[in-house]
């Protein structure tokens, strides 16, 4: 899949978030290969920026954990392991249950954002095939809205670091997971009734599992694309 140009790209924050957006989507969706090179001079030529543009581009998608600049001054897309599926999903997961708590006990649950999270997963699921893409982005639409309500900045800018490796593990393995509308929206419907009746230590415990239920799963998948 070609990059897209950057003149139709004008409206971000700098050249640089905009670089990094467009190749972090390369990179989350698969289109780069895990453990593949990225060119410096290649990816400023696609998308008609300057190289320093896309070193600040590098140095943002580093900081979120999806390339590692080496030493000989190349970049490289990173190699997911078990262990990184492990530890970003045990991170996350303490995250969310502690942004569960908070919109609970401070009765600032966005009811709304997460029913519109719903059903942008319900018409992933309903697509034929799967709309993959889709489905991820509301999936992770439906957590960053229970991270934001919490007002804790702090958790916010740690989930936002986490945000683009969770979205490359899931979407890597989602081809493997049970996601008919009964068990997908079923799942997350219990987690949104919880918020919405129970406790903020059941709360927490619900978005806290939720979070480490899939981590056998990826870990497994990227044992097999390791091996590959």
């Amino acid at each position: 899949m070609p990059l897209i140009e950057m003149s139709q790209f004008i409206e971000a924050r700098t050249l640089g978030d905009e670089t990094a957006r467009l190749v972090r989507e390369h990179i989350v969706y698969g289109n780069y290969a895990p453990g593949s090179r990225l060119s410096e001079a290649e990816v400023a030529s696609v998308l008609g920026v300057s190289r320093t543009c896309v070193r600040e581009a590098f140095a943002i998608l580093e900081a979120e954990g999806l390339v590692r600049r080496m030493r000989n001054r190349y970049t490289q897309i990173v190699q997911f392991t078990p262990r990184d599926a492990r530890e970003v999903m045990q991170l996350r997961s303490a995250i969310e249950g502690l942004c569960a708590r908070i919109v609970v006990a401070e009765h600032r649950i966005p009811l709304e954002e997460l029913e519109r999270c719903l059903a942008g997963i319900e018409r992933a699921i309903l697509s034929n095939p799967v709309d993959r893409r889709g489905y991820v982005e509301h999936d992770l639409g439906f957590h960053r809205a229970l991270v934001n309500a919490s007002g804790n900045t702090h958790a916010l800018r740690h989930w936002s670091l986490l945000e683009a490796q969770i979205h490359a593990m899931l979407f890597l393995v989602l081809e493997d997971l049970d996601v008919t509308v009964e068990s997908t929206i079923g799942l997350h419907r219990a987690l949104l009734e919880t918020l919405r009746g129970g406790s903020p230590e059941d709360a927490e415990q619900a978005l806290s599992q939720h979070g480490l239920s899939v981590i056998h799963c990826i870990a497994k998948r990227l044992e097999k694309e390791n091996v590959l």
